[in-house]
């Protein structure tokens, strides 16, 4: 789809439906293809303007300057992958969700869109549970013999580069690089950011 045909949208449309939408969950780039079209055709034809719609509705607002949206021959966005950003401007994207949708005192994102997305999907699936609305979510197992907090939800992209949101410690972390193992070094990374941050907060306690 995303490498030998020119428009990825006709070529989902051409797939055969394996399952009564709403019954099983795949994790499929396709899925996000389809919702780039419903959003294109939300413009009515006005393709300038689904182009502009990415920067305009949100990273120009959250100051995502580096931000680059690839798009097929079709000029179709491919909305789950080849989304390109500098870890800063990632940063900013996950701390947009951990302010819940709020951006310099504007609202950006609906705080119901919020939740949704770190509802877990209710699907026949063993991943399923740990899927929200295009953010996985934790194994409250792993997370709790890691020490992680179970309102943790991340953002995966390839080969390791993560988004994590932390609500519960008011806390964003970016992770970009290449682990081919789907061991993404995060447990490790927030055990050590709340030591830092144990020790900082115990040096600012005032003396009694």
């Amino acid at each position: 789809m995303l490498f030998l045909h020119q428009n990825t949208i006709r070529y989902m449309f051409e797939l055969p439906l394996a399952h009564v939408p709403g019954t099983k969950f795949n994790y499929s780039t396709g899925d996000s293809i389809l919702i780039s079209y419903a959003i294109r055709n939300s413009f009515h034809g006005d393709v300038n303007k689904y182009l502009k719609f990415p920067w305009t509705a949100l990273f120009d607002r959250i100051g995502m300057k580096s931000a680059v949206f690839e798009q097929d021959a079709a000029r179709m966005f491919l909305g789950g992958t080849n989304l390109y950003a500098t870890p800063r401007d990632w940063a900013r994207f996950g701390l947009l969700y951990l302010q819940k949708g709020i951006w310099n005192a504007q609202r950006i994102i609906s705080p119901s869109w919020i939740d949704y997305t770190r509802k877990s999907t209710t699907y026949a699936s063993k991943d399923s549970k740990f899927f929200g609305a295009h953010f996985w979510l934790v194994d409250p197992r792993k997370a709790q013999n890691k020490g992680i907090p179970l309102d943790t939800y991340l953002a995966a992209g390839f080969k390791g580069q993560t988004i994590f949101i932390i609500p519960s410690r008011d806390l964003v972390v970016v992770r970009m690089g290449w682990t081919e193992e789907e061991n993404y070094m995060h447990y490790d990374i927030l055990e050590a950011i709340t030591k830092v941050q144990i020790t900082y907060r115990d040096k600012s306690l005032p003396k009694e």
